[in-house]
């Protein structure tokens, strides 16, 4: 058991993501309490499963920090996936693309220079891109 705790801090040290399961048609079990404190990472996610049938999980039972993100999925329905997909897609790309017709910042410091642009003399140019003209 020690071994394997182990080897998910390793893993969860070297993932760009992380996505924690827990199955909410259950209450926590001895498993998920630990889980739940290697999940307490930068860039994880709280993925609450089952969630078509009745929840028996208590969140509160769950050491997970307030701004982590918890997404409700069901695999038998598909219900939240869209948003699952969302939250892990923002995770990676801050500004995500509203169109892949025109050039798109995908960190903050590349739609912060944008914003820079846009207020020295390259303002004209750079008030396109961000608007989608060029």
């Amino acid at each position: 058991e020690q071994l394997g705790e182990a080897k998910a801090e390793e893993a969860i040290e070297r993932a760009d993501i992380v996505l924690c399961l827990f199955d909410t048609s259950r209450p926590a079990t001895d498993d998920d309490i630990p889980l739940a404190r290697l999940c307490a990472v930068r860039n994880s996610i709280a993925v609450m499963s089952k969630s078509d049938l009745p929840c028996s999980l208590d969140p509160a039972s769950l050491p997970l920090p307030e701004d982590m993100p918890r997404i409700q999925v069901s695999a038998a329905t598909g219900q939240g996936t869209d948003e699952l997909k969302k939250v892990i897609i923002k995770s990676f790309f801050p500004a995500v693309p509203d169109s892949l017709d025109r050039p798109s910042p995908f960190t903050e410091r590349q739609e912060s220079l944008l914003r820079e642009m846009n207020h020295s003399n390259a303002g004209k140019i750079a008030a396109r891109l961000l608007e989608g003209q060029a």
